[in-house]
């Protein structure tokens, strides 16, 4: 989608003629979208955002070791750890979210190549962080300096000293930096931004003071560290040096200071994202509750002045907001939605003439800085970039906004005249504000008339691979519905490298009901096997399921079961007692979510699982010896 170059050229030049940089400010918002953190900066490498790290990116299982951290920025500063020094991945850590975890005795770190983008002359450096009550003095969370010792060059967010105080620091730590306490083990969102006039420190939006300073940072050719400080005076060091105990969520640098506009939508997506309060600004509030069911891909536009503000963002989700008619001084419009699946499979909710929507509902917040007033920025532009989802007509899609906030569509006007802009992005123009359209609180979604012509995916409910009683492996799944199926694929493996083909199904072409398919390896392997579906399209074009694992020992398999499946809420976990120890739930995604359901003990043959509280989709449930997958409706 990012076709164009001239957005992060124009603003990096740092303009010192006023009317010049107005100019290249309205010709870069006509001209793309900001994908960069809650809608800030590109994510093409040619921006100001010169690295975004963020551990909800990191595809580990809880508890593995984190060599590689890649910056989501385009720019390529991923961090990587030595061997033997490499943090730890902890999943659902904050507000379902993992982090990565630094722990001081094992001189845990993680550092980033230097590279001009990360030697600027002003800088922005967002953490989301925390250190516990062991940490070590002076540990940094990211720094890029030259000595252990002084820290007398670069920048950097540390730990001051055993008062449990954190510094933003540039140049030189003792000269210009500001200092504030911290608590113990309290994630929070800390900001240093300098702009060669002052250095200041926020803390959730609050600034803790700034420091005069109006020189260019004084930059060093080091690597930047993420836990420790270089070893040396020069050169980049061994690293092994005041290391941090703590943990970081997210780190952000752009190469420059944002301006008031940028930071306080880039404060609303992290607070958003791990359910901090901001002092001030707190804008996002996506139901007026703080309950954060729509706090996915935040992103936002808001103005502060004519020339302070943000008029077209994208964030790091599918829709992107631009051309507010009516955005006024201290005005933003924020949106956020609930991650569900990109999938048309509700086909109940849907007004009269509309035959499924998107599971994914998007709702936004729209007010001031002060948080006091809704506002109406205006009629906006909507597009969605739906690269990947399938063949797609824009006359069948039908834009759904619940303009009376009840949260049902049913009863709402769709709204047509989708334009195809190529590329995969859809554009509905000139969408109304205020009341009847787009207004502080609303939710919307995306659906579409005519499954055949326009499907949104098609759903794959569930696959399983159980053995049945004569030690074969029974394969059985159930689709929502099918468009030009041609056949289903099953594959094994017994590496989870090499795969090869079992048996191959016809599939139903087209269908709008719930169908169900069943085989069986008659010859499975001995050991650890590995089953995949591949669903393939009469064009060709084939997608896998994920991956069910078994394990066959001396005829008999470790195994659990799961009953019903798919299930609205209840599940009984049911199969030998040495197979139900240490029962896991993790979603798609491979993050553990068991403190979000209730497990009781039945009997030492079955367990029953409430999973009221997680959404639609499918999940795995594991234990220390046995797997298997369910969907929840």
């Amino acid at each position: 989608m990012h076709l164009y170059k001239c957005y992060s050229i124009k603003i990096f030049v740092e303009m010192k003629n006023y009317i010049l940089l107005i100019t290249i400010l309205v010709f870069s918002n006509a001209m793309f979208a900001q994908t960069g953190p809650g809608g800030v900066g590109e994510t093409n490498g040619t921006s100001v955002l010169a690295l975004w790290l963020d551990a909800n990116r990191i595809t580990l299982s809880n508890g593995s070791n984190v060599t590689t951290w890649t910056d989501l920025s385009g720019s390529s500063n991923t961090a990587t750890a030595v061997s033997g020094n490499e943090p730890v991945f902890i999943t659902n850590a904050l507000n379902g979210m993992p982090t990565v975890r630094f722990t001081a005795s094992n001189t845990d770190y993680l550092r980033v190549s230097d590279d001009p983008t990360l030697r600027p002359n002003r800088i922005t450096v967002f953490v989301v962080g925390s250190y516990s009550n062991a940490s070590s003095n002076y540990a940094p969370f990211v720094i890029k300096t030259n000595n252990f010792q002084n820290w007398d060059q670069g920048y950097g967010i540390a730990r001051n000293n055993n008062t449990n105080e954190v510094l933003g620091f540039v140049s030189d730590w003792n000269s210009h930096f500001v200092n504030s306490t911290l608590a113990y083990n309290t994630p929070t969102i800390m900001t240093m931004i300098y702009n060669q006039s002052n250095v200041n420190l926020r803390f959730n939006e609050s600034s803790q003071g700034t420091d005069n300073y109006n020189t260019a940072i004084d930059n060093t050719t080091n690597f930047l560290y993420l836990g420790i400080s270089p070893n040396g005076t020069t050169g980049n060091g061994t690293g092994v040096q005041n290391p941090l105990n703590g943990d970081i969520y997210e780190v952000i640098i752009f190469r420059r200071d944002v301006n008031e506009a940028e930071r306080i939508i880039i404060h609303n997506y992290l607070a958003a994202k791990y359910n901090r309060s901001l002092s001030s600004n707190d804008i996002f509030d996506e139901d007026n509750s703080g309950n954060g069911d729509f706090d996915y891909d935040v992103a936002g536009i808001g103005r502060i002045t004519a020339s302070t503000m943000i008029d077209d963002a994208q964030g790091s989700g599918i829709l992107r907001i631009l051309n507010p008619q009516n955005l006024n001084n201290n005005e933003f419009l924020f949106w956020g939605h609930n991650n569900g699946l990109l999938d048309a499979d509700e086909k109940t909710d849907v007004p009269s003439g509309v035959y499924a929507r998107f599971l994914r509902v998007w709702r936004v917040s729209e007010r001031n800085t002060t948080n006091t007033a809704d506002v109406d920025v205006g009629n906006i532009d909507m597009r969605f970039d739906l690269n990947g989802i399938g063949s797609i007509t824009a006359s069948d899609l039908r834009l759904l906004i619940d303009t009376d906030n009840d949260g049902i569509f049913s009863d709402e006007t769709p709204i047509s005249g989708a334009t195809n802009l190529g590329g995969g992005i859809y554009e509905f123009s000139n969408v109304p504000g205020g009341s009847g359209g787009i207004q502080n609180n609303t939710r919307f979604t995306l659906g579409t008339i005519n499954a055949h012509l326009t499907p949104l995916p098609i759903q794959l409910l569930y696959f399983n691979a159980i053995l049945d009683e004569e030690s074969k492996i029974k394969l059985d799944w159930q689709t929502a519905f099918e468009l030009n199926n041609d056949y289903f694929s099953i594959e094994r493996s017994n590496n989870g490298t090499d795969w090869e083909l079992v048996t191959t199904i016809v599939g139903a072409g087209n269908s709008n009901s719930t169908l169900s398919y069943s085989t069986t390896d008659n010859s499975p392997y001995n050991g650890v096997s590995y089953y995949r579906l591949k669903q393939t399209d009469f064009n060709g074009k084939s997608e896998y399921s994920m991956v069910q694992t078994v394990e066959i020992i001396k005829s008999k398999i470790t195994k659990i079961r799961a009953f019903p499946n798919p299930t609205n809420s209840q599940i009984t976990i049911n199969g030998l007692a040495g197979d139900l120890y240490n029962i896991k739930i993790f979603n798609k995604l491979g993050q553990d979510v068991s403190d979000y359901t209730t497990i009781n003990y039945v009997d030492k043959f079955n367990y029953n699982i409430d999973l009221s509280n997680l959404p639609k989709g499918m999940y795995y449930i594991k234990s220390s010896t046995a797997a298997t997958s369910i969907f929840k409706n």
